[in-house]
Order: structure tokens, then sequence, then C-alpha cells
């Protein structure tokens, strides 16, 4: 079933509608979402020249636009031998399961369609501003920088920091909302991606204390990028990063879905034990160097939603 659905893809009319309905209602969602709202926001305002700065889920106008031809004219253009990967987890036998594999898919045409080149976004060269006017009760803010791509030396540190910041055991959530009570919500936030990514912080407040939870956030951020984190923090991160990543990986389909793409990717299917090596390896000087690499001043992006206030 799954060789012919790559195959021989009929695109049924009925079922484009179908999902086109469904990609519409989430589109329409957003607008009950404050945070969708602000992340859509936030990618437009960094990615200026890069596709990561267009949502996800495309625009009312652009799924309208879609038709049956496009989806079986790209989907002609990518389907290459050169560009698909198959990964399988599981009680099986290599000398068996290979034939099988090839005899199933060995009839996928090839394309001359090369997959186009992306170059990564320039770096900021001063401060964006945004804000979306939502009427509600809350303001969402973000601020972010560039990040890292998933194959930069940086990756790895930047993850950890992450971490460190993140969750409500986090120096953030500790700071900014227990101590300091700016926040009702708040986190550090990344996406490492193929040529560039993002690393940020996001917060929901009060709009009276919009000023101070702003400033809150670049103090802790100062503090990252001139004195990284402890070793206790950095021993807490790893502990808490390694076990997530392991019990994410318990059953074969999450495992054949990190192969996969691991492989997409150009990091190579057995990516997963050289990054937990790099997580391993981590020390307090490389979450330093990372941070002061990626937190840039006066280089940053800073958006809101809700109510008006002065930013």
């Amino acid at each position: 079933m799954l060789s012919d659905v790559v195959l021989n893809p009929a695109f049924p009319e009925d079922e484009i509608e179908k999902v086109r309905k469904d990609i519409l209602a989430d589109i329409k969602a957003k607008k009950d979402h404050p945070t969708s709202q602000l992340f859509d926001l936030f990618n437009k305002t960094l990615f200026q020249q890069h596709p990561y700065g267009h949502p996800s889920t495309g625009t009312e106008k652009s799924i309208l636009s879609i038709q049956r031809q496009d989806l079986i004219n790209w989907y002609q253009s990518h389907s290459s031998p050169s560009q698909f990967v198959l990964a399988v987890v599981g009680d099986v036998q290599k000398d068996q399961l290979v034939p099988h594999i090839q005899t199933l898919f060995g009839k996928l045409a090839a394309t001359n369609e090369e997959p186009p080149e992306i170059k990564p976004e320039p770096p900021l060269t001063e401060i964006r501003k945004a804000h979306l006017e939502v009427p509600r009760a809350q303001v969402h803010l973000a601020i972010g920088y560039l990040g890292t791509s998933l194959e930069s030396t940086t990756n790895a540190p930047m993850a950890l920091l992450e971490t460190a910041l993140s969750g409500q055991g986090g120096r953030l959530f500790f700071e900014l909302r227990d101590r300091q009570s700016l926040a009702y919500s708040v986190t550090a936030f990344r996406r490492p991606g193929l040529e560039t990514g993002t690393f940020g912080v996001y917060m929901a407040c009060d709009p009276s204390k919009l000023e101070a939870a702003k400033e809150g956030i670049f103090n802790e951020l100062l503090k990252v990028r001139q004195h990284g984190l402890s070793e206790e923090e950095l021993e807490a991160a790893k502990r808490y990063f390694l076990g997530t990543l392991k019990i994410g990986l318990q059953t074969n389909g999450s495992q054949a879905m990190r192969l996969a793409l691991d492989e997409l990717y150009g990091l190579g299917y057995g990516y997963l034990k050289k990054h937990i090596g790099e997580i391993e390896e981590v020390t307090v000087d490389d979450i330093k160097q990372a941070a002061q690499k990626i937190i840039l001043p006066d280089k940053y992006v800073f958006v809101t939603t809700g109510p008006g206030s002065k930013r």
C-alpha cells in the first residue's frame, strides 16, 4: 500500500477539498490562539529573506489558490530516488528486507529537478520590532535572535542553554516569575534549521508590566552572555535533555522517523549517536562562547501581541 501511494498518488479532488477545509480551519483558529499569532509574527519579522518567515499553515490566499495540477507538478518534480529515504526499525532480516523494498520501490522514476538552493538569512544589523493589536487582557511577547543550523558547532551548547533556561525548574521561570512576579508564563525557545535557526524567550504578562518584563529578560540574557551557566545548571540540563531524548525514542516509529529525517537533512542516519556524544562533551566555556555568538546586543527581534502599549 505504501509503495502504491508513493509511486501512483491519485490526488483525488474530494480529498484535496477535505484537506483544504481543514487547513483553512487551522488558519482561522489562530485568531483564538495569541501564541500562534505571536510566533507567525516573530518568524515573519526575523526571517525576511528565508522561507522560515512564512507560516507553516500557509495563508488563506495561498491555500485557496492551490489546484490539483499544482500538487501533481510539485510531486513529480520532487519524488526522485535521490531524495527518497526509507527507514525501517524492528525485528527484520536485512537480507530479506532489502530485495523486497527494491522490488516495491524500484520503479520510482528519476527527475532532473534539483532541490532549490536556500541561502541563510543574512545577519541582523539592527533591532526589529513588530506588534499585532489583539483585544486581550495579556500581552504575549517574544525576544529572539538568529540561531544555529543543525550542523553548527554551537547547536549542542545552545540546546543545553535552552534546556537550562526553560521549564518550571529553569532560570527564567525562577527569576522572572517566582522572584519578580513579572510573568504568567515564561520560557526559552529554539529551532535549529537547515541553513539557520532561532533562539529566543517567550513571555505572557500583564500589559502594565511589559517594560519591566522586557528589561528582566534582557538582564537574564546578558548574564548568560557574560557568564554562561554554572556547572550545576549544565549537568542538570544534560540529564534532562538526554533523558527526554531517549524517552522520545522508545518506539520503533519514533526511531525510524529520527533516522529518516537525519538522513534527509544531510546529517547521516547515524547522527543520533554523534549528537548524544556532542551533548555529553559540552562544557561551561562552550555554553558561554555559543551564547556570545547568538545573543547579540542590538541585533534582535522584539514582537508583541495583545493590547496596544509602548514598546
